[in-house]
């Protein structure tokens, strides 16, 4: 074998084929043709067994994908199921919390009403405030002084 391992060396190539010939030059033709056939037959034999199994391993697979893609389908729809089932509960929620909201709303109207309504008891009604206006002074002149005016005494 060369370094890879792979392909057989010259050197094995022609061992092989020196002890061809010598192996066949104590054989018959008729005993070559046979074992060449042999040969050929199990070598078809072989071929047949590997295309038997490719086709085997080809059929798995294939069974295999197909089960595995039924499942992704099935998966898919149980996602839009439940896409479908979350968006429906997220209504019914705001639904239900607009009924509670418009409920309770209406709760404290009426309330408000009720107490509006007991709240009018007559009133006593505060007298308007009472605004004195005072004229203005106007001031005083100064009057001539007579003394004789100052010892009289005032009229009455």
């Amino acid at each position: 074998m060369d370094e890879t391992g792979l392909r057989p060396s010259k050197e094995d190539v022609a061992m092989k084929s020196d002890t061809l010939e010598v192996s066949v030059s104590g054989m018959s033709r008729e005993e070559l043709d046979a074992k060449l056939s042999q040969n050929k037959s199990e070598v078809e034999s072989i071929a047949a067994e590997m295309r038997r199994e490719s086709a085997d391993f080809k059929t798995y697979y294939t069974q295999q994908f197909s089960s595995i893609e039924r499942g992704i389908a099935e998966i898919k729809g149980e996602i839009g199921g439940l896409k479908t089932g979350l968006t429906t509960t997220q209504w019914a929620m705001a639904v239900g919390l607009t009924l509670v909201t418009v409920i309770l709303s209406g709760v404290m109207l009426a309330s408000s009403w009720i107490i509006s309504g007991n709240d009018k008891s007559p009133s006593v009604t505060s007298p308007a405030p009472i605004i004195i206006q005072v004229p203005t002074q106007q001031p005083l002149t100064s009057a001539p002084t007579n003394q004789s005016s100052s010892q009289q005494a005032p009229k009455q």
